[in-house]
């Protein structure tokens, strides 16, 4: 079909897209760039289409209804002024029974064609594969659902049919244990053979390390993801942040146009450098880069210089202009706007009871925060993330049930539920009657671990502790440990964390790899955090710099790849638990709320 197209997509499906399509693929397909259309709810660009002389329309987007009617409203207003284009909607993953019936239902199917986008993990970045369904941790935690598990199962066994069965298999968690049963299962019946391609795999539950998805980032992707949400690689953020050379903090119209922002390695190589970096070092090595083109701009005033210099500082400052610039200006502006949001005396305060709990102490003053806090009705989930860690770390929370009932008066009856749920999972207890067996041991697995660098450097990166202001998430520890081949020695402590363990018995060809490039596959089931990834990261470059540095002969090195159900951050967990309601409610509202509910249902 070599008919003239216009792509209408949302910006979900084209971060997908973009991951692996140039911009020369959208020319083979005869799809100009001027010509694709994010359906958006805020700029329907469809409307002010004058003439169309493209012979096709697609449309590519998620198989959610309430998008699927924003695509319907755009095709409805070209159709009534060019019923003769043709019509093509691609569903990514697939079309659902509900828009099927709405199709059928409202007699569209004879006017546009539907197609399936099958995908099982998507490529977020180079290391990085991800189901990216956030749901997924609630249905398996909560809603004890194992078909997720399952999900992934099938799209991991399909990446092993690509590149052989994996060798060496580590993991930890009863969800783990489900996971490793379905890909040997499936193994068998694929008749997949052994290869050297995937050398090793390690899998963790989530319910291995609760505490790293709810303890404050340092790092500025982390960061970034807590202020914009990243979603797959990109943020949407208001356009003076990009562009404008003189942003100030102060500059908050709320009519500004909202642009999308890509993060990712794939297309934002400045960003990929410093997105590991401490927001604080972050922010320093920003400031150098902009002296250092200030100062070549200054030197080219000056009257006495050679003509190889001119000619160099001429290249330095084409460089800048072209390549420099405008990721310079983005990003500190991004960071100016965050450091601008936490440098406040009640973050400071939050971040040091954190890190105190964090060493498997209790803060002095820490039930005096909390009465503040809730009396200033600041962020629920903040506070709701702090106590958790409280609870994970000390076996439970002194006097919760007065805490909990001082929250419900204060910020509304309805967040019962999101206690229910939060309860259910073991982040909150009563210490006087807890069971929750990773706030038991955490003493033990703090110690044993190492999880704390009490000397810790934010400029001096040694280990994954840096990712966390000096604590290693427990996660990170474990795959530490087995890169290095060392969980027998370690398995008294790891049986210690709630859930089944397994390793190879001989682990020594874990650190000794066969080929030149040995990929292993850290699989998180339930999801992963940014602070997680950036860690992966770390240790990513420290094998490649062990890997250049070699003197051997034949040198070799082993490359991480994450494999999960999602990429995780707080609001994404908590604004999956719990019931969601439109109003608060006090006890006597919510009371009459429950009556007329379930008068309703009969």
């Amino acid at each position: 079909m070599n008919k003239s197209k216009r792509l209408f997509i949302d910006p979900f499906c084209l971060s997908i897209i973009n991951s692996f399509l140039t911009k020369e693929d959208f020319q083979k397909m005869n799809i100009q760039l001027k010509n694709v259309h994010l359906i958006d709810t805020k700029e329907k660009s469809y409307n002010n289409l004058v003439e169309i002389k493209e012979q096709v329309n697609l449309y590519i987007t998620q198989s959610r209804k309430d998008i699927f009617l924003l695509l319907i409203e755009a095709y409805s207003s070209i159709y009534s002024k060019f019923p003769e284009i043709e019509t093509f909607i691609i569903f990514i993953p697939g079309i659902t029974y509900e828009i099927r019936d709405y199709i059928i239902s409202n007699e569209l199917s004879f006017r546009f064609k539907t197609f399936n986008f099958r995908m099982d993990l998507i490529p977020i970045d180079n290391d990085l594969l991800s189901l990216e369904k956030e749901k997924y941790f609630r249905e398996i935690y909560i809603d004890k659902n194992l078909s997720p598990i399952s999900e992934l199962a099938n799209a991991f066994v399909k990446l092993e049919s690509f590149f052989g069965k994996v060798k060496h298999k580590y993991i930890k968690g009863d969800n783990s244990k489900f996971f490793l049963n379905l890909v040997s299962q499936k193994e068998k019946e694929n008749d997949l053979k052994e290869t050297d391609e995937i050398f090793g795999m390690i899998v963790l539950d989530r319910s291995v390390d609760f505490l790293t998805t709810i303890t404050s980032n340092y790092t500025y992707e982390g960061l970034i993801d807590d202020f914009f949400q990243i979603n797959l690689g990109n943020i949407k953020i208001k356009e003076s942040l990009i562009k404008d050379i003189n942003y100030n903090i102060k500059n908050n119209n709320n009519q500004e146009k909202y642009l999308t922002y890509a993060l990712t390695s794939f297309n934002n190589n400045f960003y990929s450098q410093i997105g590991c970096m401490h927001y604080l070092v972050a922010n320093k090595f920003l400031n150098k880069i902009t002296e250092h083109y200030q100062s070549i701009t200054n030197n080219n005033k000056k009257k006495d210089l050679s003509l190889e210099e001119l000619q160099k500082m001429s290249y330095d400052l084409k460089v800048f202009m072209t390549e420099i610039k405008s990721p310079l200006t983005s990003n500190k502006n991004i960071l100016y706007h965050i450091i601008n949001n936490i440098d406040n005396e009640q973050y400071i305060q939050y971040i040091k009871n954190e890190q105190i709990l964090l060493t498997g102490v209790l803060p002095p003053k820490l039930h005096l925060f909390y009465e503040d806090y809730i009396s200033d009705k600041r962020d629920l989930y903040k506070l709701l993330k702090l106590m958790s860690i409280e609870s994970l770390t000390q076996g439970g929370i002194k006097d919760f049930n007065s805490i909990k009932k001082d929250i419900l008066n204060v910020y509304g009856y309805q967040n019962i539920f999101l206690f229910r749920d939060l309860e259910n999972l073991g982040w909150l207890r009563d210490r006087s009657n807890s069971k929750n067996s990773i706030g038991m041991n955490y003493a033990q697995i703090y110690e044993k671990l190492e999880l704390v660098k009490m000397d810790f450097d934010m400029e001096k990166i040694e280990d994954c502790s840096y990712v966390m202001g000096g604590y290693c998430p427990i996660g990170l520890k474990l795959i530490e440990k087995g890169l290095e081949g060392k969980w027998n020695k370690i398995q008294d402590i790891i049986r210690k964390i709630p859930g089944e363990v397994s390793f190879p018995n001989d682990e020594s060809e874990i650190y000794k790899p066969n080929e030149e490039v040995n990929t292993i596959f850290l699989v998180f089931i339930g999801g992963v955090t940014y602070t997680e990834i950036e860690a992966v990261r770390f240790l990513n470059r420290k094998f490649k710099e062990n890997y250049d540095k070699s003197i051997n002969q034949n040198p070799k090195r082993i490359q991480l790849i994450i494999v999960t159900t999602c990429i995780l951050n707080t609001n994404k967990i908590f604004s999956n638990l719990g019931k969601t309601f439109e109003v608060s409610y006090s006890m006597k509202e919510f009371y009459q709320q429950t009556l007329n509910s379930k008068k309703k249902k009969k």
